[in-house]
């Protein structure tokens, strides 16, 4: 992605693309007015069945702050949130388990341990590499 820049406030982003041409030259080209997810969905890998599917050990409950909120919902006009107010005892985390009072073996088995993302270097693409 070579650039993308907000067309008017109801979240839509026109969105350019740099990529290798015929003959190793360089190619431009920019999408309509798009909301982000849209631009996601334009582009496909040529090898998409062999894409892997989300690694749960990479997913997680993640917050939004209150700045992102913010921001999202002054571009949208307003965003869906739900909240939920819970409060969870000190003896609900394993880290302060009461053994003596409650079996912790089914949030045990449930937890996993969360891997840091691998970070990667920009890739290339070929035109040729996408299906539009």
């Amino acid at each position: 992605m070579a650039n993308r820049t907000e067309w008017g406030m109801r979240g839509l982003f026109v969105t350019c693309f740099i990529y290798e041409g015929e003959h190793g030259t360089s190619q431009s080209m920019c999408l309509p007015p798009l909301t982000v997810d849209d631009v996601a969905t334009v582009f496909t890998p040529h090898n998409i069945d062999d894409v892997k599917v989300n690694d749960p050990l990479l997913c997680g409950f993640n917050f939004l702050p209150y700045a992102t909120f913010e921001i999202l919902s002054s571009r949208l006009g307003g965003v869906v949130a739900s909240r939920f107010d819970i409060e969870w005892s000190q003896t609900s985390y394993l880290s302060n388990a009461d053994r003596r009072k409650y079996d912790y073996s089914l949030l045990e088995k449930s937890l996993l341990a969360r891997r840091e993302p691998k970070t990667k270097q920009p890739e290339h693409y070929s035109q040729s590499e996408f299906a539009v």
